[in-house]
């Protein structure tokens, strides 16, 4: 059998992204490849091998690698210490097969051996028929790439090494390597404890189909459309998900249980509450006008009124009632047992729509 029909199976819960990603790259690879950015064809070859059905990417095992395997084949899994991942069933399958071969790529970047030392990674599996192999792939940038990508790049912050502002004490002529950077930087040394500011405090998150599908969204203002969302949020490779409660609490409680043992089996029209209404919580939205809401207040005879400007927002005097009305929140203080803290909150929920 010729090479060109080995298949090839990447097994990763990040292999097709990866595959995908690197098709965008091209930008930083040499100027062929550039060129190739223009043009209606990907830059790497992987993508024709991957049209071809001859470089197959899996989650995992489980995920139908049984349907099309056939061998002989190349399969790129982990882990490389040979104790976790989709390779430990392979080391079992092909160990006793002197005709099959493992190699690892992973290394050390200090030290320049592997990461795991082979004769320990291997010693599970003893007797070992399968041929081992140590081919190292530094996927690192050297210091003249990296400041070349730094200058195309132009963060607004980096932090590195303290060595890098001084050449080499045995080449100190080598001005080359120097970082000159022209925008804000940090440096550290060995042990140093390093403080970023960052000022990103949100994440995007996708919502999940099913939840999508589940919500009912209500109209504020003329294209404008909320709708309450409850989920579990996922965080994986950090890409955000929210999804469906996996066990959903049930809020009917003793509460609910006496509706039915009370009234039985009521229709809607009869004013049932249903399951669906009370694991939603209600919420309130809108705005609050202080001009409505002191003509509200007036006519239920909430008086004498008083509307104040401070510097916390705008509080109308009610009686024996204070409202205070910020952008946001409308706090209300009134004494135990005063009547009017009721009649307030009627004349606020006239002005909010509930979802």
């Amino acid at each position: 059998m010729g090479l060109q029909s080995v298949p090839l199976y990447f097994l990763s819960p990040v292999a097709e992204t990866s595959l995908a990603y690197s098709n965008i790259c091209g930008e930083w690879c040499c100027k062929s490849r550039q060129d190739k950015m223009y043009l209606p064809e990907p830059p790497f070859g992987h993508s024709e091998l991957l049209k071809s059905n001859r470089l197959q990417s899996f989650k995992s095992l489980a995920d139908g690698l049984g349907d099309v395997f056939k061998t002989p084949c190349v399969v790129f899994c982990g882990h490389p210490s040979l104790r976790c991942g989709d390779a430990v069933h392979f080391m079992e399958v092909w160990g006793a097969g002197s005709q099959n071969s493992v190699i690892f790529i992973e290394t050390g970047f200090q030290s320049g051996e592997p990461i795991f030392p082979l004769a320990q990674v291997l010693a599970p599996y003893q007797p070992l028929a399968m041929k081992a192999f140590w081919c190292p792939i530094d996927p690192r940038l050297n210091f003249l790439q990296a400041k070349h990508l730094l200058k195309d790049l132009q963060p607004r912050h980096t932090v590195f090494p303290e060595a890098y502002l001084h050449p080499p004490l045995t080449m100190p002529q080598r001005s080359d390597l120097i970082l000159d950077l022209e925008g804000s930087f940090s440096t550290f040394t060995r042990g140093d404890v390093v403080t970023l500011c960052v000022e990103s405090k949100l994440a995007r998150a996708t919502v999940a189909p099913e939840l999508a599908a589940s919500l009912v969204p209500l109209e504020v203002q003329p294209g404008v459309a909320v709708a309450s969302i409850q989920g579990s949020l996922r965080s994986y490779d950090n890409r955000h998900t929210l999804v469906t409660l996996p066990h959903p609490v049930s809020t009917k409680g003793a509460f609910g249980a006496l509706l039915e043992s009370s009234a039985g089996k009521r229709d809607c029209e009869e004013g049932e509450i249903s399951d669906q209404e009370m694991k939603q919580p209600k919420r309130l939205i809108g705005d609050v006008s202080v001009d409505v809401l002191v003509q509200e207040l007036s006519k239920r005879g909430l008086t004498p009124l008083q509307v104040e400007a401070t510097s916390q927002g705008r509080r109308v005097i009610a009686g024996d009632a204070s409202i205070l009305i910020q952008d946001g929140s409308v706090h209300v203080a009134a004494p135990a047992g005063s009547k009017s803290r009721l009649e307030i909150s009627k004349c606020l929920l006239n002005q909010l729509q509930t979802i």
